[in-house]
């Protein structure tokens, strides 16, 4: 029997999932039954206020051993604000970090990613994606530079991912495909990552050489294999694009952030 069970009598008939208030209430009710019906030499008859007052004391000094947290419990979200805004990476006041890309065909391709002034929206430094080969073209961006290990920015909040993106190539057959051109995001926590999510889905017109903004659901990105993904610590945005046939390509970023 520990401290506490010597103060307060056995836990064991606590409630399940006990909170602060409602074992307070339980031990309450326990000792005034007690000091409702004690008797005997050397018992003290305890008035219910004084049996209150005694256990409330009590909880307090150990609500650390019930409550919070409760082992297991899910950490919610943080609350945010109805059209707030959380800028990620525009290459100007929010940003940094480091890129990476690759390729299928490692003798007949090239891809590479890296920001590059004037090449966002209205003239701002942008990202840059350039990737020319057949099959599977990719790259990424970690606003982090992946250090330290446990880095993240808590997106939990939000509902809406927003990115601006324009693709320009020599002549149409060398875009991407369509329906091939994915983003998907990673976290930190475990390395996660989310569902792949098509551009053309959000944005039917994005291969036409302007600037789009493209609004995808956060729901749509932790669904399927992206169930995993943990909001809390999101730090790369990546894009992707398959052909079976050679094409080449540049595409630009720009204004990555979340939104309410």
């Amino acid at each position: 029997m520990d401290a506490m069970e010597r103060r307060l009598g056995p836990m064991n008939d606590l409630p399940s999932n006990p909170t602060p208030s409602n074992a307070r209430a339980h031990l309450v009710e326990r000792h005034v039954n007690r000091a409702s019906t004690s008797t005997g030499r050397g018992r003290q008859r305890w008035s219910a206020p004084a049996a209150i007052a005694w256990v409330s004391a009590s909880v307090v000094l150990t609500s650390a051993c019930v409550c919070p947290p409760c082992p297991g419990a899910a950490e919610e979200a943080p609350v945010v604000a109805a059209g707030a805004v959380k800028k990620i990476w525009n290459g100007d006041t929010a940003g940094g970090g480091q890129g990476w890309a690759d390729c299928d065909k490692k003798d007949a391709c090239k891809a590479s990613i890296k920001p590059v002034v004037e090449a966002g929206v209205d003239g701002s430094m942008g990202l840059k994606f350039s990737a020319d080969g057949p099959q599977w073209l990719g790259g990424g961006w970690n606003w982090f530079g992946w250090w330290p290990e446990t880095a993240g920015t808590d997106i939990s909040g939000y509902k809406t991912l927003v990115f601006d993106i324009k693709v320009v190539a020599e002549s149409p057959n060398l875009l991407p495909e369509p329906g091939a051109v994915n983003i998907t995001l990673g976290c930190s926590n475990g390395k996660k990552n989310s569902a792949d999510i098509s551009v053309q889905k959000y944005q039917k017109d994005f291969l036409d050489g302007e600037w789009h903004q493209v609004k995808i659901p956060l729901s749509e990105l932790t669904k399927g294999s992206g169930r995993e993904l943990d909001l809390r610590t999101a730090w790369e945005f990546r894009i992707s694009t398959w052909a079976a046939n050679k094409r080449t390509f540049d595409i630009y970023l720009d204004n990555i952030a979340v939104e309410n």
